[in-house]
């Protein structure tokens, strides 16, 4: 997640947040690769205190973090991210265009891997389009069709809050956003909460984001 110093006013509260890393430990927190397997280790394994938020595609690794160990997780928060059905992969919800446009880069970079969205498309200007311009990294092209497959109810029994950025709504993100609104949507209902701001949120409106997941974590 990008997100400039003053996104994390969470940590004046005490809360401080950990960051998964792809096929790295940071934190407690493993994911492999091939997006199949997690596993998440909180120091003191007896306490139920892990609150885990996910953004954009992470949301298919929060969910694969919930489905092996919904145990170790007091909430679970999508911050406009991405909620899949099992047997889906990040693409299956995109239009048909942005999976060949994205695999089509893969195929012809040196790592297997795609180029970032222009930070215009999560309605950022100025010094905020140049802060994340300068950071954005190209992303690992496996991740984007490696399929995902837990138990839903498994994941429902996790408290969970979908956080939808609206002004301007990233496409991608669309399905996900409506899904979570259906109260069948994995089988149990979900506590939904909106930001009027684009697709990055933690640069756009940091205070207003901090304030939705300090309420998330002092609700659990």
């Amino acid at each position: 997640m990008n997100a400039p110093p003053e996104a994390f006013a969470a940590a004046r509260h005490r809360h401080r947040p950990a960051f998964p890393k792809q096929g790295a430990l940071s934190e407690g927190f493993i994911v492999l690769r091939n997006g199949d397997a997690c596993a998440f280790q909180p120091r003191d394994e007896g306490r139920r205190d892990g609150a885990s938020g996910t953004h954009s595609f992470s949301g298919m690794i929060g969910t694969a973090i919930a489905d092996r160990m919904p145990q170790r997780l007091a909430h679970l928060v999508y911050v406009d991210a991405m909620v899949p059905l099992p047997g889906e992969n990040w693409s299956s919800t995109h239009a048909a265009a942005t999976p060949e446009a994205r695999i089509k880069a893969a195929e012809a970079s040196h790592d297997y891997s795609f180029p970032p969205p222009d930070p215009s498309v999560y309605g950022l200007i100025a010094s905020q389009y140049e802060w994340v311009k300068r950071r954005q990294v190209p992303h690992p092209g496996h991740t984007y069709t490696a399929q995902l497959h837990f138990d839903p109810v498994r994941v429902a029994s996790v408290p969970r809050t979908h956080i939808a950025c609206t002004s301007p709504a990233l496409a991608t993100i669309d399905v996900s956003r409506k899904g979570v609104r259906d109260p069948a949507f994995w089988g149990g209902p979900w506590r939904i909460a909106e930001l009027l701001t684009g697709h990055d949120p933690m640069v756009s409106e940091p205070a207003a984001l901090a304030g939705i997941l300090l309420g998330t974590v002092q609700s659990t």
